[in-house]
């Protein structure tokens, strides 16, 4: 049974992190203290990719393989899984008020990585959303 994730892609501090993410279709997370939080995400398990003040931009399925890069020069210093597939919402992001709607109770929105216990409920929403068009 997969797990749930929402992961902040550090747009407000880092807007190439941002990009490195959504260009590369990885889940990703930058320097000592948050880069080690990747490797809680298993291979099977949704991560949703929320951006500040935009809501959720992209989401996919980890492959489970934490791969190391550099960032802003230091070696090893971003630690990353794929997402496959990985679903752009770039143009229709999914806004907090909605995020909180579909799972009926706020979150804390500025933490690197959540786990989310009801998750479920966020990826029938966007996956319904998606339908809709």
């Amino acid at each position: 049974m997969p797990h749930y994730f929402l992961l902040n892609t550090n747009l407000a501090r880092h807007p190439q992190d941002h990009r490195f993410m959504l260009d590369n279709h990885v889940a990703a997370a930058f320097e000592d203290g948050y880069k080690e939080k990747i490797t809680r995400i298993s291979q099977g398990d949704y991560v949703f990719l929320y951006a500040s003040k935009c809501g959720i931009v992209a989401y996919g399925r980890a492959d489970g393989n934490v791969q190391q890069t550099d960032h802003l020069g230091i070696l090893n210093q971003t630690y990353y899984q794929k997402l496959e597939p990985f679903i752009a919402l770039e143009h229709a992001p999914m806004p907090a008020s909605e995020i909180k709607a579909a799972l009926g109770h706020s979150i804390a929105f500025v933490q690197t990585l959540i786990r989310l216990a009801d998750g479920e409920k966020l990826l029938a929403h966007l996956q319904n959303r998606q339908q809709k068009g």
